[in-house]
């Protein structure tokens, strides 16, 4: 049963359509994450779950309840923003603390939220620092421990870990993880980085032009793209055309639809028939390498043929080598083929 129900919302700026009758379902204890590029209505879909933005058609349900017309401060949903907009006169502890100071709460009972948060977000040691005194990593969880120290239904999340470097960013990304599955929270996280949604989620529900594309597991999404445009996201495939396909192998099978091929299962040959994979198990073609660059711990090759560039990927210790200008034959594997 759903915890979040999003049925057919939209809405519009003057005649810019930012939101197209959106519907989604989130489980409880959920991280989901909403996936795009720039301007596909992902923060705004955030902003009016949190009601920081009204919709001019369709209706929010929050476990059960409505709360489309709602104020923010009635719909018990935690927001942290890329911002993090922290009170910069406050204390770690006072930062926390403010909100469950404005509900009244006892100084006792919020010595031990507050710790427990401290505890949860591995804050020990910093209650007594101000914002400025902290990394950006260390602001980040003051963030995130001030909205769970309100106990929301729901956890927002817009962009929270984007202007962190790499190596903490990662790093966040565990510990986010980790807190959020202690907690059992239902969580939205909003992200324009596939490595991140792929790291973080449950489920992926992919943006563009204000409507939801597609949505999946992380690997549905990734082994099954429902478009070209999604497999050039989110994976990187090669995409060729329905003619280019059939001039490179001769098949047909995939006729009226491009093919997509994932650039880790391509497999490359020096030109010699021993080489040479089975041919009931491959379309072989002849290329070029034209560049060869690295990406983390891929290598990745460039690959020119008669018809199209081919990218194929190794893991840098299973590498073979060629250079640029070498001639190389292409084994690309019939049964990772899929048409869109």
């Amino acid at each position: 049963m759903s915890y979040i129900t999003i049925d057919q919302v939209s809405k519009c700026y003057s005649e810019n359509t930012v939101l197209d009758h959106i519907s989604l379902l989130v489980k409880n204890g959920e991280l989901v994450t909403l996936l795009g590029q720039s301007g596909c209505g992902k923060s705004t879909l955030l902003r009016a779950i949190a009601g920081l933005t009204e919709v001019d058609e369709g209706s929010i349900f929050i476990d059960g309840k409505e709360v489309t017309n709602l104020a923010p401060r009635h719909r018990q949903v935690g927001m942290v923003f890329q911002s993090y907009a922290l009170f910069p006169n406050m204390t770690v502890f006072n930062n926390i603390a403010f909100g469950l100071r404005m509900k009244k709460m006892n100084s006792r009972s919020i010595k031990q939220e507050v710790q427990n948060m401290i505890d949860l977000t591995h804050l020990n040691g910093k209650e007594d620092a101000y914002p400025h005194q902290l990394s950006g990593g260390q602001q980040q969880r003051v963030a995130l421990a001030r909205s769970l120290v309100m106990k929301p239904k729901v956890l927002l999340l817009d962009e929270p870990l984007s202007a962190l470097d790499a190596q903490i960013r990662k790093s966040l990304q565990q510990e986010l993880k980790r807190v959020q599955k202690e907690l059992e929270i239902t969580t939205i996280f909003v992200t324009h980085d596939q490595d991140e949604a792929m790291t973080l989620s449950d489920r992926i529900f992919i943006m563009n032009e204000g409507q939801i594309i597609q949505s999946g597991t992380p690997t549905e999404i990734y082994t099954h793209p429902a478009s070209s445009f999604i497999a050039r996201f989110i994976g990187n495939y090669n995409v060729f055309s329905c003619k280019d396909f059939q001039q490179m192998t001769g098949n047909t099978e995939f006729d009226g639809f491009e093919v997509a091929i994932r650039p880790e299962v391509i497999q490359l040959s020096n030109v010699d028939e021993s080489s040479m994979k089975n041919k009931e198990h491959y379309w072989v073609l002849q290329g070029r390498i034209k560049d060869r660059s690295m990406i983390g711990n891929v290598l990745r090759y460039e690959i020119e043929t008669a018809k199209t560039n081919v990218c194929v990927d190794y893991l840098h210790h299973n590498v073979p080598s060629f250079v640029n200008g070498d001639q190389v034959l292409i084994h690309l594997p019939k049964k990772d083929c899929i048409s869109i």
